[in-house]
């Protein structure tokens, strides 16, 4: 059940999403990959515009961002995994999902959902241990990175969707990396940083914590 519940969550979020402007954080290297350079280019140019758009956005508490977004013409719409992973944990309130839990990189680095089949308290840990809940019925459910998995499959599958990227030459921004950083590398960084884990929602699917951990 919560791996459908993940799937149906994360095509909500990317339908939401889906012909606009997208993430302001995915951009192609105009040096290498297999993706034709005028679809790069059309990709890099709204990257600029949402970045435009996010700035400001980013300034709003995560639940006003996404009222704000909602507001929007679907093709300006802008966000990261933050926004991503926001549009689905309130949807999965909507439909009282129960044990929801939001997983972001204490850096905030990257979000994401976590649905659990049972009353479950994660620890702070990085997502090389997630291997250690192949016995536990946990889905993730990760709208940016178009992923929705076994909890304990998230770290190969998050490597493959790395290595898929590279391939296509998309690399992602960061603080660190503003004009890109190949996503394989990206990839790296991302699985030893620990992730802290905030209840979404109760065993019932009533909402616990709306937000937090988002910023």
């Amino acid at each position: 059940m919560p791996l459908a519940q993940a799937r149906e969550l994360s095509e909500f979020a990317r339908n939401f999403f889906r012909g606009s402007l997208k993430a302001a954080n995915k951009v192609y290297s105009l040096e290498y990959g297999s993706v034709p350079e005028d679809d790069k280019l059309r990709r890099n140019s709204n990257r600029q515009k949402a970045l435009q758009s996010h700035k400001a956005l980013s300034k709003l508490p995560i639940l006003d961002r996404i009222k704000t977004l909602e507001t929007w013409e679907q093709e300006k719409r802008c966000g990261n995994c933050h926004e991503y992973a926001q549009v689905a944990a309130n949807e999965g309130i909507r439909r009282k999902i129960p044990n929801i839990w939001l997983a972001t990189l204490v850096n905030g680095m990257h979000c994401f959902l976590v649905l659990a089949d049972t009353p479950v308290q994660f620890n702070t840990m990085p997502i090389t241990e997630f291997k250690h809940f192949e016995q536990n019925d946990f889905s993730v459910c990760d709208p940016w990175f178009n992923i929705s998995c076994e909890l304990y499959l998230y770290h190969s599958k998050t490597f493959e969707k790395a290595c898929d990227w590279n391939y296509k030459g998309k690399q992602i921004t960061s603080k660190l990396f503003r004009t890109g950083e190949p996503a394989v590398q990206w990839f790296h960084r991302l699985v030893n940083i620990k992730i802290a884990f905030y209840q979404i929602t109760n065993e019932k699917g009533e909402a616990i914590s709306l937000g937090t951990g988002i910023s």
